[in-house]
């Protein structure tokens, strides 16, 4: 697991294993919660990318499992463009939104309009100290123990099939709902 922190910009690289899981497939996730610059989200996800890409291009099926962040920004031009320019990498990439316990887009969780370029699920518990917790770092798990389980009936996939699987519509149903901004768009949710 890929764990970070987010101080004055995103580096979620802190310290990381991208060993093979169980399965035989490496699921690495990242997880850095705060908030993402909008003006520097691009060239951040690039560094990213670029970070992970020697070890992407050891085992073609590497995915990675990205908590989306917590600035309530539309980050739909963003993946799209890297979808466009990198596909090779970013479809490899699974960016996690957060919902809240009303199934809208969490007030704090960055998202896409796109279908298809973002995943969505609930957030909306408690920790052992009962405290609440909030933030697509809590979503992203969810995603990834969902792939891990995935890999267990199917440890074949490419990660053009678990793509194709993970947004087919018949498992994971198209829903409006409300994002940050006010705005109702149309989303994915597990």
């Amino acid at each position: 697991m890929i764990q970070g922190s987010n101080k004055a910009s995103f580096r979620p690289i802190i310290n990381y294993s991208l060993g093979p899981n169980e399965y035989g497939a490496e699921v690495p996730s990242v997880l850095g919660g705060g908030s993402y610059n909008k003006s520097n989200y691009g060239s951040e996800l690039a560094s990213l990318r670029a970070v992970l890409s020697s070890k992407i291009d050891a085992s073609k099926d590497a995915i990675i499992v990205m908590a989306a962040g917590n600035s309530a920004t539309d980050i739909t031009s963003t993946i799209v463009n890297e979808l466009s320019l990198n596909p090779d990498e970013a479809k490899r990439i699974f960016f996690v939104g957060a919902l809240d316990n009303k199934g809208n887009i969490a007030d704090y969780s960055n998202y896409s309009k796109s279908l298809g370029t973002m995943i969505y699920v609930p957030v909306n518990g408690s920790s052992e100290n009962n405290k609440s917790v909030s933030g697509t770092s809590f979503a992203a798990p969810q995603i990834h123990y969902l792939i891990n389980k995935i890999y267990e009936n199917r440890p074949n996939l490419t990660p053009e099939e678990l793509r194709e699987v993970l947004f087919d519509l018949s498992i994971a149903p198209k829903s409006t709902v409300l994002s940050p901004n006010g705005e109702m768009i149309e989303v994915q949710i597990y």
